[in-house]
């Protein structure tokens, strides 16, 4: 699997008998090379059979990873967590090393922060001698964090843990796209929402295929937001980038930037937390009847409308959407039009409509 985060986990050992080497580790959650690993090597001494120790875990997922010190192929060892010191409440499934496996590893979901009790047991056949096994844990949390722009983040996610918040903070007007990405071999579906820092929402929740890698647009300005992300698809990484765009658009009609015909693209924003009413306003002239082409580009994950209109006649071309783009979506439109000035309006297809766009006017060639 490939690299996404480096978990630190700093495991607190209470050890009744064997033998336990662990200190504080930075471990790579989904790392295969040895050497990003650190080992807590767990021994049983000649003819002991289990022993138990304490973790204090943290919610979400304990990735544990169990390997052989040497042959061992006829002894099964078993890791088992318990809620309770007294053993009566097992967390998840079991751990187990079958005879002949070189390593095992499994996914151990931990339903709240506290301490745990983890039980080793070995099951002897024909080796009674001291006998070592490599425990590797690994934390990826469930919670409410921070996600700065460019970092990656790794969570987990489940039927039981359905939801976490991602807060971001942004300094200057443009447009995020954020991405999750999962290795989980099943599922890979995920719903997102975008809310504003008081944590009501400013987008609603849209499906998003994890496996597929589908990209959310959001169009935002200074300020402080919340990703809500609510799934259950296992472990899974996110991360946002942020582009920042020149708003050209005006807020009125009267005040509409002008568009040079055949000048370049002028690029604008439909901010997340715009009323469904807003609209951002351009406009154009011709000196004579000339057959143009309105070239349009953006990204959003609703729909984002352009309608032309001019001083005489309403709705000349009707109206042309960026509709579900996860990409960027770009197209044009031809029509021949008569002598005069022409208004081009920007506006949210439907209610929480954002993202970012580009609208240029050219001459057919």
């Amino acid at each position: 699997m490939k690299k996404v985060l480096l978990i630190i986990l700093s495991l607190m050992l209470i050890i009744p008998s064997g033998k336990v080497y662990a200190e504080e580790s930075v471990i790579n959650a989904y790392t295969t090379a040895k050497e990003d690993a650190v080992v807590n090597t767990i021994t049983f001494p000649e003819e002991e059979k289990t022993y138990s120790e304490e973790l204090k875990l943290s919610k979400g997922a304990l990735i544990v990873n169990v390997a052989d010190t040497q042959d061992t192929k006829y002894s099964m060892f078993t890791l088992t967590i318990y809620s309770d010191a007294q053993k009566k409440t097992k967390v998840g499934y079991s751990v187990s090393r079958f005879y002949g496996d070189k390593e095992t590893q499994k996914n151990i979901e931990i339903p709240k922060d506290g301490t745990y009790t983890v039980v080793y047991e070995l099951s002897r056949r024909n080796d009674p001698q001291e006998i070592s096994f490599d425990v590797t844990y690994s934390e990826v949390l469930n919670k409410d964090q921070t996600l700065k722009k460019g970092e990656t983040v790794v969570g987990y996610l489940s039927s039981n843990l359905k939801e976490t918040l991602y807060k971001i903070t942004i300094e200057e007007t443009g447009y995020i796209n954020v991405k999750m990405e999962t290795d989980e071999p099943y599922g890979g579906v995920a719903y997102m929402s975008f809310l504003d820092s008081k944590k009501k929402e400013l987008e609603k929740e849209e499906y998003v295929n994890v496996q597929r890698k589908d990209t959310m647009y959001y169009g935002v300005k200074k300020g402080t937001y919340y990703i809500k992300v609510r799934s259950s698809l296992g472990i899974y990484s996110i991360s946002y980038s942020f582009q920042k765009v020149k708003d050209n658009g005006a807020a009125k009609k009267a005040d509409a930037t002008t568009l040079s015909v055949g000048g370049k693209a002028m690029s604008g924003v439909i901010l997340a937390d715009s009323k469904d009413t807003t609209a951002e306003w351009f406009k154009f002239t011709l000196k004579e009847s000339t057959k143009i082409e309105i070239k349009y580009s953006g990204n959003t994950n609703s729909n984002m409308r352009f309608e032309i209109e001019s001083d005489s006649v309403k709705f000349i071309l009707g109206s042309f959407n960026i509709t579900n783009a996860k990409k960027e979506d770009s197209a044009k439109f031809t029509k021949a039009l008569p002598k005069g000035t022409y208004y081009i309006k920007v506006y949210k297809g439907t209610s929480g409509t954002s993202g970012n766009y580009n609208v240029q006017v050219v001459k057919e060639k």
